[in-house]
């Protein structure tokens, strides 16, 4: 059986997101702005004016306009629905109109608080890929298209306790039943779909009944 190592402390992370994403909401009760009354006189129709035009824009509504494009917040909202790498998170919020020097500071500012962890993502993937079938190699590929380091990548692989030879095995009795290959043809077959499940040639070899008659 495969055995994983849960990424600690992402509930406390959700948690202290909600909180900060309500106490930066900047939410005001519309009861509670004065009315404003516009200059009477003709010689007050000139710079008031401009004055109280500078005040709607400065009213709740135009602050919701630009909390919509706070780098900060929008990234906290997408680190609250899931782990996200650095260059995800960047990548995200450029898309959504945030310059890309802005998107990049606000995430360095977020990983030095804990909130994006490019370890804490990597485990999260590697995790999930594992669970659906698929080998380290397709693995490693995927975390590297995310700007990871390969030396991060070995040791989250490392630590993931993961079986990988028994791992190529389960998929392949899901996928061609417990029988071995009766054939050159059969074994070419099944090396293939291990393959492209992205598992190493060991692993393949050794699934495939080479390394072993318990497998």
């Amino acid at each position: 059986m495969s055995r994983f190592r849960p990424p600690a402390g992402l509930d406390g992370l959700i948690g202290r997101a909600s909180r900060l994403l309500e106490s930066e909401s900047g939410a005001v009760d519309p009861r509670q702005v004065p009315a404003r009354t516009l200059p009477q006189t003709e010689a007050a129709c000139g710079d008031d004016v401009h004055a109280a035009d500078a005040n709607f824009l400065e009213s709740p509504g135009a602050q919701r306009d630009s909390t919509a494009l706070d780098p900060r917040r929008k990234a906290i909202e997408l680190l609250t629905r899931r782990e996200h790498s650095r260059r995800e998170l960047v990548r995200k919020l450029t898309e959504r109109g945030i310059a890309s020097e802005q998107a990049g500071a606000a995430v360095d500012e977020l990983a030095g608080e804990g909130w994006q962890d490019d370890s804490r993502y990597a485990q999260v993937l590697v995790r999930s890929r594992a669970q659906a079938g698929h080998g380290p190699v397709r693995i490693c590929a995927e975390l590297r298209t995310h700007g990871l380091g390969q030396d991060l990548i070995d040791a989250v692989l490392d630590a993931c306790e993961v079986d990988w030879n028994q791992s190529a095995r389960q998929q392949l009795q899901k996928r061609f039943g417990s029988a071995r290959a009766g054939s050159r043809q059969d074994l070419a077959k099944q090396g293939a779909f291990l393959q492209r499940r992205g598992f190493s040639l060991d692993s393949i070899r050794w699934a495939l009944g080479q390394g072993g008659e318990e497998a």
